[in-house]
């Protein structure tokens, strides 16, 4: 059984804040308290997951802060950026590359929205519909058996950042 944990990246820097700035998109970096509460998140993202190897994470900056602080967390686990997270990229294309990884490393994927709802969705259903939304540090479990496709995944669990960080009290 493979096992894709799924997380959306933590508080940024304002879009319109960081626009007034001159701070592109891609380089709006975690805010203090957006920082602060990852660290909460993980803690109870280590009672739902014990064992995390690779941390995989979008280019852009505020993911890969938040891929560093979850990596962090766990002994073994390294972060390794790919632009398989960016917004707009290919789910299959994704789902491709985490194939490649040994079934024995635990994997998660740290991106944006909407595309970690809309790939969550195909993996599920194998239709590009999201049927949630991960807000700011929230979470997911998405669990593959026999076949690693589309429209395979059971979603094990799904969580708030509210309620992870509840969880790892």
């Amino acid at each position: 059984m493979r096992k894709i944990l799924v997380i959306r990246h933590a508080i940024a820097l304002d879009r319109v804040e960081a626009a007034h700035m001159s701070v592109a998109d891609a380089e709006r970096p975690l805010t203090k308290d957006g920082w602060k509460r990852m660290r909460g998140i993980v803690e109870g993202l280590q009672q739902w997951v014990p064992e995390l190897h690779i941390v995989a994470t979008s280019p852009w900056l505020r993911a890969v802060q938040t891929a560093e602080i979850v990596a962090g967390a766990y002994a073994d686990a390294k972060v390794k950026e790919t632009a398989l997270l960016l917004p707009g990229s290919s789910h299959q294309e994704l789902l491709d590359w985490l194939e490649q990884i040994p079934e024995k490393k635990h994997v998660a994927i740290v991106g944006h929205e909407p595309g970690l709802s809309l790939w969550a969705g195909w993996a599920l259903s194998g239709q590009d519909n999201a049927f949630f939304s991960l807000k700011k540090g929230g979470a997911c479990m998405i669990e593959f058996g026999e076949r690693f496709a589309a429209g395979q995944g059971t979603l094990a669990w799904l969580m708030t950042a509210a309620q992870l960080r509840r969880s790892g009290r």
